[in-house]
């Protein structure tokens, strides 16, 4: 390996652990710059082309991607406030990691790094979440080192698909090749489950199980759809319902909040917000301004940044030209990834982002989701990782 191409690996697993650990804004730039360097001297140098025609062979994930943020581009400019178009801008720009990564992907295959990556940034974040358990008293949510139990939940739901499946297909297989990153990947797993726990966090926990309860029936659905009696089908759909609807109910059960009439009262408020700007919203940036002027009587937290439901935020900021391009790409990436899965059912790459982005989705009912800075820049990340496993096929 000449070091041109060491130095390339180097760097950007640098940013992938980075991106994964939100430990250094200034780490991650540096990186990306780095990155940035030796891409620029494969291109000038021809060591590798990139395929424009790979673009082509993944349109339906483009256009999606193109058509939401199109739309959110189109709202802005008729918001009623001068900076949403560079709120948009900028929400536009965290999903940057897509595009790195999937680039890279034509110059050398991503994905071992990905998940090595991903293992080393889980484990550091378990390390400083496993100091808060010992420190505080039994019970507290974790939430080292973010801001909030919820903020870390979103960061390990997105993590642990990676390492889960690549577990579980090496053990199956019997086909550890590298023993060290098999142990790197069942203790950062194992690490990613027990601290997701702890957060408490029920939208975080439900995404996680849920999207893995999908993934599961859907894979033994297209694998053994033409095998099974149409009897033995409704059994496994009857017990899929009732598995998501345990997790679910257990969730809001166990883990009961003094402000969860609170969540309710915005997306009410948020529909009278959308009912007076139906078109075009009130801008991306402004749902917390606005919202003073919505508020119920009966709330307690008037000056919330969030209606805490993705829906509800995109149909209210954004009108409905940007709430329908977030359905558009919700649907349609969760429709690209199920194609994906059923022309490569062996690809784990394409499993594990449909696990992670429905995981992010689910959460994102009742939390900031993918309007969440780290969690929007780590999905895309992930579809950038596996978008790249269409282009070169990763020996390991």
């Amino acid at each position: 390996m000449e070091y041109a191409e060491k130095g390339y690996k180097f760097f950007l697993a640098l940013y992938m652990f980075f991106i994964v650990s939100t430990i250094s804004n200034a780490g991650r730039s540096i990186a990306l710059g780095g990155v940035v360097l030796f891409a620029g001297y494969y291109w000038a140098k021809g060591k590798r082309t990139i395929r424009f025609e790979s673009f082509a062979e993944e349109k339906r994930y483009w256009i999606v991607y193109g058509a939401f943020f199109g739309l959110l581009i189109l709202a802005a400019f008729f918001a009623p406030t001068k900076t949403a178009i560079a709120s948009t801008l900028k929400y536009l720009y965290w999903t940057l990691p897509l595009w790195v990564i999937y680039i890279s992907g034509f110059f050398f295959p991503v994905h071992k790094l990905w998940r090595d990556a991903v293992a080393l940034a889980v484990i550091v974040i378990g390390a400083f979440s496993v100091h808060q358990f010992i420190c505080m008293p039994f019970g507290t949510r974790l939430s080292a080192p973010f801001a909030s139990p919820n903020g870390l939940a979103g960061i390990l739901e997105l993590c642990l698909p990676f390492g889960a499946l690549f577990v579980v297909s090496e053990y199956k297989l019997k086909q550890k090749k590298s023993k060290k990153e098999f142990w790197l990947n069942a203790v950062a797993t194992t690490a990613a489950l027990f601290v997701l726990l702890f957060t408490q966090s029920r939208g975080g926990i439900a995404g996680t199980f849920i999207g893995g309860i999908v993934l599961v029936a859907m894979k033994f659905w297209l694998k053994y759809r033409n095998n099974v009696s149409i009897k033995r089908k409704i059994c496994i759909i009857l017990m899929g319902i009732v598995l998501i609807t345990g997790v679910v109910f257990s969730g809001f059960i166990l883990f009961h909040r003094a402000y969860d009439l609170e969540r309710f009262l915005m997306i009410e408020s948020s529909y009278h917000m959308w009912e007076d700007h139906k078109v075009f919203g009130v801008g991306l940036d402004n749902w917390g301004n606005e919202y003073k002027k919505y508020v119920s009587p009966i709330a307690k937290e008037p000056n919330l940044p969030m209606p805490h439901n993705n829906v509800a935020f995109f149909f209210s900021t954004t009108g409905i030209v940007g709430g329908l391009g977030y359905c558009v790409y919700v649907l349609g990436t969760l429709a690209f990834l199920v194609k994906k899965i059923r022309e490569n059912p062996v690809n784990l790459y394409y499993s594990a982002a449909f696990w992670a982005f429905l995981a992010i989705v689910i959460h994102g009912m009742v939390d900031s989701g993918i309007m969440n800075k780290y969690q929007m820049q780590i999905l895309s990340a992930n579809l950038g990782v596996a978008l790249s496993s269409s282009i070169v096929s990763d020996k390991d």
